[in-house]
């Protein structure tokens, strides 16, 4: 059976929280809420390796669960989330509007009730539609039934995944409640500025996914000197930038086991300093002072796992996307790194 693992997160109560909400016609926002701003994705996680996985991120602080209809795994989070005896008014679950389910007001309320009922949860915290309807026609009464679902309590947040520019942009013409997320592939080769500012246009929160890069930059040698300078892994690296382009961030990480519980860990405490690019110092076994502490074991080549099952399935999606290099923030950034070292 295929192992699956979790990046490790100190155990602290719902981490750092990122507002929401749903910009209306007159400039106001409506149905806020909060997000905590790192989590877990459970794609590619089935069966008991999914539950178990959510069960050991729930015992290590995640407050975050990402899934979707399409993962075919709801029922196992849902499983995960009442073993781990943690209230539900803790955790924070997203789930997704299958693409080909979004054809309509009445489908799109009706999938959201069995998304529910799978999950085995009265509510859901945040509802997306998985990705722009194919047909054009369908794309206003697919967004008016999940702007029900908002209205009438199923859902506490609704928002979409990978929508471009022009997507959200069209949305202005037809929707009562603008999307409070826009969730989308980003991390430090594929930046995508223009479409994290569309989205923030609109009222909505960037939320990246896959911000390892699917497993393939971690031995980037730009990625592997600047992990070396600070202490941290290459994993950390590249989750801190995306979290300090203000993006939610939810890696499907993983290790292979769990390490012996004497063995030394390292903290990576994130410090943002007012009109400077932000820095990284490394501490050992500090507490948590009000920013994200990431704490991962200090093998970071186990750190991807499962990666040769998605390059075999997937890789075909990715292959254009790995030309993207790092540009200005990074090189501020290890400018930042060297300044704080001397």
């Amino acid at each position: 059976m295929r192992e699956l693992h979790v990046l490790f997160l100190q155990p602290i109560p719902m981490g750092p929280l990122l507002s929401l909400g749903h910009l209306t016609a007159d400039g106001s926002k409506s149905f806020e809420s909060e997000i905590p701003q790192f989590g877990l994705g459970v794609f590619l996680a089935n069966g008991p390796d999914c539950k178990q996985a959510v069960l050991w991120a729930l015992d290590a602080g995640y407050r975050h669960i990402d899934t979707a209809r399409a993962y075919e795994n709801e029922k196992q989070v849902g499983e995960a989330i009442v073993e781990s005896g943690i209230d539900r008014s803790e955790i924070f679950v997203t789930s997704k509007l299958r693409r080909f389910h979004a054809v309509g007001h009445e489908e799109t309320v009706h999938r959201c009730n069995e998304s529910l009922e799978n999950l085995g949860l009265e509510y859901l915290d945040l509802f997306l539609v998985h990705a722009p309807p194919k047909d054009p026609y369908h794309r206003k009464p697919t967004w008016q039934g999940m702007e029900e679902c908002l209205e009438t309590g199923l859902v506490r947040a609704i928002g979409v995944s990978n929508y471009g520019a022009h997507h959200l942009d069209h949305m202005r013409s037809y929707a009562q409640y603008l999307p409070s997320v826009n969730q989308f592939e980003v991390h430090p080769w594929l930046q995508r500025p223009g479409l994290r500012a569309a989205t923030e246009a609109i009222g909505a929160v960037p939320e990246a996914y896959s911000p390892l890069a699917r497993g393939k930059k971690l031995d980037d040698p730009v990625l592997q000197k600047i992990a070396n300078k600070i202490g941290a892994s290459p994993a950390q690296v590249a989750i801190k930038w995306c979290i300090d382009q203000g993006c939610i961030t939810i890696p499907r990480s993983t290790k292979p086991n769990m390490q012996e519980p004497d063995e030394e860990k390292i903290d990576v405490k994130v410090e943002k300093k007012e009109e400077k690019p932000e820095s990284i110092q490394i501490k050992k076994k500090k507490q948590y002072l009000g920013v994200l502490i990431l704490v991962l074991q200090k093998k970071p080549n186990m750190l991807i796992g499962s990666i040769s099952t998605y390059k075999n399935k997937y890789s075909h999606h990715s292959s254009r996307r790995s030309n993207h290099w790092w540009i200005s923030p990074i090189e501020n950034w290890k400018q930042s790194i060297t300044k704080n070292k001397n």
